[in-house]
């Protein structure tokens, strides 16, 4: 009896499908987007920029210009998943396996098995990345670079010292194949007051060092001076005593100093100093004069270095 209720009930609903098929397959469409609809109501797109990874690149050549380095992948899926999207750290990458000399169009691959079951990429922009190779070279070359403007007043450059002047470099042909030097970056000495190590990189792009690794520039800063000569500079005797006669041989001094360029316009005249006042007896003693100078001064030569006191006693009348 049940069975046969089943069966009618199933004659009757085909008989009304078969009278009304326009309407059924509206209804199944519409069954069919308003489930789709519902299940997309817990998905969201999301849009990262990533750094294209380069792969399988002959060791022969170099990638003198990449079109684009960053790709837009438009991600979707459940929101919860999405917020967790940075800590994958998947990167869009180009098999250059298959790349040549000059310019080459690469589609932008993506590894999948690295993302969640949950989320899809829809969408890859650019798709397609132009990529420019070259032969890799190795060359010896010239180091070259400039020093600009100047160190601070009163002081000037004494010497300039490389680690290298010359330097093994990679980088590509077209670049390296006719250069008689390689450019480094300038260094600017403004207001200096010391010596300085600077570190100098190449110039040009897509050039690598080999040896040395590094280049380094030793900048060396001294003060400045102008060159004075005193002839004949009188010896000054401090201290005498009533009893004695003092007599100095010479009585003067021939002076050589290197004076700061930044100080000449107020120039002090040195003095030489005999200070008697430790000497209590007769005698002749040989002597080194005290130099009074101004303490940013260098002495250059003194000439006599040293100099004859003969000490005699006087009988005064009274």
């Amino acid at each position: 009896m049940r069975k046969s209720l089943i069966i009618n009930l199933i004659k009757h609903i085909f008989s009304d499908i078969k009278e009304n098929y326009k309407a059924f397959i509206v209804c199944v469409f519409a069954s069919v987007f308003i489930a789709y609809f519902i299940n997309t109501l817990n998905y969201e797109e999301q849009v990262l920029f990533s750094e294209i990874e380069l792969k399988n690149l002959d060791s022969k050549y170099i990638v003198r210009n990449i079109e684009n380095k960053k790709v837009k992948i438009f991600y979707r899926g459940k929101k919860e998943d999405l917020i967790f999207l940075n800590n994958y750290n998947i990167k869009p990458y180009i098999d250059l396996s298959k790349a040549k000399y000059g310019e080459n169009i690469i589609k932008v691959s993506f590894d999948y098995s690295f993302l969640p079951e949950s989320l899809k990429v829809t969408k890859i922009d650019p798709e397609y990345i132009k990529v420019n190779i070259d032969i890799k070279i190795i060359r010896e070359l010239k180091v070259v670079f400039n020093i600009k403007n100047e160190p601070a007043e009163g002081y000037t450059v004494s010497d300039v010292i490389l680690n290298s002047k010359y330097v093994k470099v990679e980088g590509p042909k077209s670049i390296l194949e006719n250069l008689e030097f390689i450019q480094f970056n300038d260094i600017d000495i403004t207001g200096l007051e010391s010596s300085e190590m600077f570190k100098i990189e190449p110039i040009l792009p897509d050039i690598k060092l080999i040896n040395p690794e590094n280049v380094y520039v030793y900048i060396e800063i001294k003060k400045q001076f102008e060159f004075y000569n005193f002839q004949n500079l009188a010896i000054q005797i401090l201290n005498k005593k009533r009893e004695f006669e003092y007599i100095l041989s010479p009585v003067s001094l021939n002076l050589q100093i290197l004076v700061p360029s930044n100080l000449k316009t107020n120039l002090e005249i040195p003095t030489f100093i005999v200070d008697v006042s430790n000497f209590n007896e007769e005698g002749e003693y040989i002597i080194i004069p005290f130099l009074k100078i101004n303490e940013n001064y260098e002495i250059f030569n003194i000439e006599p270095s040293k100099v004859i006191l003969k000490i005699i006693r006087v009988s005064r009348m009274n």
